[in-house]
């Protein structure tokens, strides 16, 4: 029997729900799963390719895999890096090149009588990705770091010692992470149907694909039979779910709403622009379910009318902010968090204060800071008026240092999607 190598090394959770589902995938054709990397007849790896130092850690751990795989084997990139930086991986590697949206080409390469597109999204996402990330060690997932710093990080993640650290003891049940509890994922989407000028993950992901409303409630209702109390909802961006399939995502949550178990919603990737759409809908269903959501992540990006329209985000910041403000008065205990782009094109420091104004006023409990980069074939890197680095540092900082008081910090998780981060004090549970 041949032996196959399914290697995580990073990735969002949009990653890890393909890397679980390949592992079935390969399972269901008869390979078995390598103990070793450097037994394996075919080796994937999955890589990421948000920013340039998600593609710098990628092109670390394909050396890695490429050096230590046998002789007379395959090697195969899967992930969003696949369909980022195409010219670069080519002119690295000898391998095949495989990203979200061209999923049916592992037909060939495997020459598979089960069909990847006859595979079920796994639910149960952990165990997947503890045995697929064990081909790497941190020193190769971080080699800025050095040996030992990598290896010190390792065991602090590992002990729980660096959760306590990070978050002064505080209990994690604030944010959308559980180490200890069983979460129950469920991919309702793949792709979006944004059109940011930014975004280079569009080019790997695809336009929107949305599973039917019925499939997505099936597998909701197996969770909770199976006992499952937590869930994440996990799309490109959940706020397009079902515009393909004639259904919305107002209506999947009211479904969802309407049962009558015990459960909780982490939502993630929710888009702003499909939020103000549904607002009225979804202010009202939040509101007579605040117990049941444990998250929900809303991108705002910008609060600036002038960047927002150069990011194509298809909404203005008077609209998000009058949606947010909505929500917050409405649902109070909400665990609202959301993301923000620093540094775009010809961004000034009145639009970043535009910015900072929204954050204020919103009060979200976790905000996300990206700095801005140029990514392969995306609008914006043409753009001119680029904001200098140090100039995007120093607001990023700024605006750490204001909204997080003594909370502010910089938080990092291997294996995990994190980013500079904010947290207000941790709100009463509900």
């Amino acid at each position: 029997m041949k032996s196959v190598c399914i290697a995580f090394g990073l990735g969002c959770p949009r990653a890890q729900v393909d890397t679980a589902r390949l592992c079935e995938y390969v399972r269901a054709n008869g390979w078995s799963i390598a103990d070793r990397l450097e037994e394996a007849d075919l080796v994937f790896v999955t890589t990421c390719g948000y920013d340039a130092e998600q593609e710098k850690r990628s092109f670390n751990l394909l050396n890695s895999a490429d050096r230590r795989r046998k002789a007379g084997s395959r090697l195969v990139v899967v992930g969003c890096l696949a369909g980022i930086d195409e010219a670069g991986l080519r002119a690295t590697f000898d391998a095949d090149l495989v990203p979200p949206k061209c999923g049916a080409e592992l037909d060939t390469i495997l020459g598979a009588a089960v069909k990847i597109c006859d595979v079920r999204d796994p639910n149960e996402i952990e165990p997947y990705i503890k045995r697929a990330s064990r081909y790497f060690d941190d020193t190769e997932r971080h080699p800025d770091d050095g040996r030992v710093k990598a290896r010190a990080r390792s065991a602090l993640v590992r002990s729980g010692i660096r959760e306590l650290l990070v978050r002064g003891g505080r209990n994690r049940k604030h944010t959308y992470l559980w180490p200890t509890e069983r979460v129950f994922s469920i991919r309702v989407a793949e792709g979006c149907m944004g059109e940011c000028t930014y975004c280079a993950i569009r080019f790997a992901a695809g336009p929107l694909h949305s599973k039917p409303l019925r499939t997505v409630l099936a597998e909701f209702d197996a969770g909770l039979a199976r006992g499952y109390r937590q869930f994440k909802l996990i799309a490109g961006d959940l706020g397009c779910y079902g515009q393909d399939v004639g259904t919305n995502v107002a209506e999947l949550l009211s479904a969802m709403m309407g049962r009558s178990a015990d459960f909780q919603l982490t939502l993630l990737d929710f888009d702003l622009k499909w939020f103000i759409a549904y607002s009225d809908v979804l202010v009202d269903l939040f509101a007579r379910h605040q117990a049941r959501l444990r998250f929900l992540a809303v991108p705002l990006q910008s609060g600036s009318e002038r960047t927002l329209q150069h990011m194509r985000r298809g909404h203005t910041a008077a609209d998000a902010e009058r949606a947010l403000l909505a929500l917050r008065e409405a649902c109070p205990d909400m665990v609202l968090g959301t993301h923000v782009l620093v540094g775009f094109p010809g961004e000034t420091e009145r639009d970043f204060e535009d910015t900072l104004k929204i954050l204020r006023a919103v009060r979200f409990d976790r905000v996300d800071f990206y700095d801005y980069q140029d990514r392969p074939r995306t609008e914006a890197s043409a753009m001119p008026d680029k904001v200098p680095r140090d100039v995007i540092k120093s607001r990023s900082l700024r605006a750490r240092r204001e909204l997080g008081g003594r909370w502010a910090g910089l938080e990092y998780r291997a294996k995990e999607w994190h980013w500079p981060t904010i947290l207000r004090p941790p709100r009463p549970a509900v």
